[in-house]
């Protein structure tokens, strides 16, 4: 459940959301509608996606998810 923007980039999104199946806050990245027409941008953020699934730290929020939809991608 979204509940609020929480940062904006030149690409991208991250929305404060709710998580009903795990019952935690988490936050989701999802790509700027006008660089959804991109090809080069949507490589790029599953290049994003695909490196931080490596990173391993106490300090770094971990991963959850890498979500598609019909419209967009998204990072949880």
């Amino acid at each position: 459940i979204l509940i609020e923007e929480i940062g904006k980039g030149i690409s991208s999104i991250v929305y404060k959301a709710w998580d009903d199946k795990c019952n935690r806050l988490v936050a989701i990245k999802a790509i700027s509608n006008k660089f959804l027409k991109s090809e080069m941008n949507i490589k790029n953020f599953k290049n994003e996606v695909n490196s931080l699934e490596k990173l391993k730290h106490e300090n770094i929020i971990k991963m959850y998810a890498h979500l598609k939809s019909k419209n967009n991608h998204y990072l949880c």
